[in-house]
């Protein structure tokens, strides 16, 4: 392989074969090609210092009966049952990674992450509706959990069934290259924007609503929201935790409390909303022409505390917007192949 084939490895199982004899075997060839003692490359040091860190990793997933590599994760559960996972994509969020496969999303939360594991598991068996029909309604967007479980190394698991329509957001996002047309970004605020009249009808506050919790149909313009849960809490209620992004636009009497408020879940919508046109500064937004203005107003401007209200705003500026609404087709090819390009 070359030094940039290598360095750009991010899975174990992608420079050495599954067998830690065979790991050890592989990593001592590897070894005398790149040890900067022996190699004239440039950059032996660095191609070396990523073999070390790969083949660290590899002895701690096989001993702990574990094995990835691209489309692949292989786990032990602590209960002696494996799974294994082939997963069309995965990435990095601030209490672990997720993997995605067409029909499920696995949350893999890290060893010291039990209390969220716990308060997520406990929120989404805790969804409840008013009625049959608000259930029709909502019950498709909500997380399902399929199952739970704690690996050999710590690691706690939660399984959520998925459609094979649905993707990550993040990743349309990065489809298209950090700036979504607007006419695409309107219809998943107004699916957000009724989640949050939902959790304000339960007196939740998710406080993790952003992009990389959200999931969406590009083919029936649906949002789903199966992340973030375990940072959820009842209104009023202390504060688990939320990401950075999130707490930048709390107001200021959550950050002062540590409370749960609606008005975090509102503005984190609007927030996302910004990032999705490609531009999270409200005074550089309000200067694009490209989006209307009532759009833009209602992305840069303050949120209210009542969810409902903040629902009927936007109507308001969704008509101004567009005037009167038609479904407009989100083409997406494959995204992952496209994300691979």
């Amino acid at each position: 392989m070359e030094a940039k084939e290598i360095l750009a490895i991010e899975k174990c199982g992608d420079l050495f074969p599954y067998g830690e004899d065979k790991v050890r075997e592989k990593y001592k060839e590897l070894a005398k090609e790149w040890h900067p003692d022996s190699s004239s490359h440039p950059d032996s040091f660095d191609v070396f210092a990523k073999i070390a860190e790969l083949y660290q990793c590899a002895i701690e997933l096989l001993r702990n009966g574990q094995w990835e590599k691209t489309g692949y994760l292989l786990i032990s559960r602590k209960d002696g049952k494996k799974i294994e996972v082939n997963y069309d994509t995965s990435f990095h969020f601030e209490l672990g990674t997720c993997y995605v496969t067409r029909t499920k999303i696995v949350y893999i939360l890290d060893s010291d992450k039990e209390k969220f594991y716990r308060n997520a598991v406990s929120r989404i068996k805790g969804l409840r509706y008013q009625d049959k029909k608000m259930e029709e309604e909502l019950a498709r967007v909500l997380p399902v959990i399929y199952q739970t479980f704690q690996t050999n190394d710590g690691s706690y698991g939660i399984v959520l069934d998925k459609g094979k329509d649905v993707y990550p957001l993040k990743n349309v996002y990065e489809y298209y290259e950090g700036h979504m047309d607007h006419r695409h970004v309107a219809w998943i605020i107004s699916r957000l924007c009724n989640l949050t009249c939902y959790l304000n009808f339960s007196r939740l506050v998710h406080n993790g609503i952003n992009l990389n919790n959200c999931f969406i149909s590009p083919e029936s313009h649906a949002v789903f929201l199966p992340g973030g849960w375990w940072y959820a809490a009842e209104e009023g209620e202390a504060m688990i935790g939320t990401t950075k992004d999130i707490f930048s636009i709390m107001p200021v009497g959550a950050k002062s409390t540590g409370k749960s408020s609606p008005v975090t879940d509102l503005e984190a919508v609007k927030l996302l909303g910004r990032q999705l046109l490609g531009e999270t500064n409200c005074r550089k937004l309000s200067l694009d022409a490209s989006v209307p203005k009532p759009f833009v107003d209602f992305l840069t401007g303050g949120s209210g505390s009542q969810s409902f209200e903040e629902f009927a705003k936007w109507d308001r500026a969704l008509m101004d917007s567009y005037g009167r609404r038609k479904f407009i087709p989100m083409e997406i090819q494959n995204i992952y192949d496209r994300k691979g390009e």
